[in-house]
């Protein structure tokens, strides 16, 4: 009995098939790798929202989006979690709960995969209100970045310095911080103090800070000076 076989017309080349697995391999590790390396505001259809609370009463306050309790007794200096919200428009209230009072009423919009800070600061006869883009802005390698907000009430304009804890070379990482005003500083990764200054008077002092390359925080100064000031050092756009 004849049996024909269909013969290849080219013997097959394991070592190139093995290449190509192995390329494919590389490819597929390389897009997993792009796709959860990607900046925060690139991913996800999203946005994530903290709220501070800096109104100097002291009052704890209770936080709605879009007429939904998302926080409750949140105190006064106090830095939410973030959270996710869809992306677009959404109305915040901030009330205090005993007694019930609405400080404030504001609607605000949000990109996909974007982080911000929604704030009340002030007094609760004249609260304001912010929100802060915390995702944007490039850091500069090995190093990162603290925006520092102005919220203390009748607070003066002050300057931050950077006293780096291994050599002591003090550094001045920004100037002219006015009341309600943000603006960001660029520090070395390294371990530091930062002191608040007005003119020569130090308004406060924060040892033990410990920024990471490539990270971003957020410096909340809040209260009275001759009462309750204070500073809340936090990580920003990130969970």
């Amino acid at each position: 009995m004849r049996m024909d076989f269909d013969l290849p017309t080219k013997a097959p080349n394991l070592f190139e098939e093995s290449r190509m697995k192995n390329f494919w391999k590389v490819i597929t590790c390389l897009g997993l790798a792009m796709t959860t390396s990607l900046p925060a505001h690139a991913v996800g259809r999203d946005a994530f929202v903290r709220v501070v609370h800096a109104v100097t009463d002291g009052s704890k306050v209770d936080v709605f989006v879009d007429g939904d309790k998302k926080w409750n007794d949140v105190e006064f200096s106090g830095v939410t979690k973030y959270i996710r919200v869809p992306r677009g428009t959404h109305n915040i209230r901030i009330e205090t709960n005993n007694p019930s009072r609405t400080l404030v009423n504001t609607t605000r919009s949000f990109r996909d995969g974007y982080f911000y800070t929604v704030g009340a600061y002030g007094t609760p006869s004249r609260p304001r209100t912010f929100s802060h883009d915390d995702s944007s802005g490039a850091i500069p390698y090995d190093h990162s970045t603290i925006t520092f907000f102005n919220l203390a009430t009748g607070g003066p304009t002050f300057d931050a310095r950077a006293t780096i804890s291994q050599n002591g070379d003090m550094l001045r990482i920004v100037r002219g911080v006015r009341y309600g005003q943000a603006k960001v500083a660029v520090t070395p990764a390294l371990p530091q103090s930062l002191r608040l200054l007005s003119g020569s008077r130090t308004l406060k002092t924060l040892t033990g800070a410990k920024p990471r390359a490539g990270r971003k925080y957020a410096a909340f100064v809040v209260g009275r000076v001759e009462r309750n000031y204070r500073v809340i050092l936090v990580n920003a756009a990130s969970q």
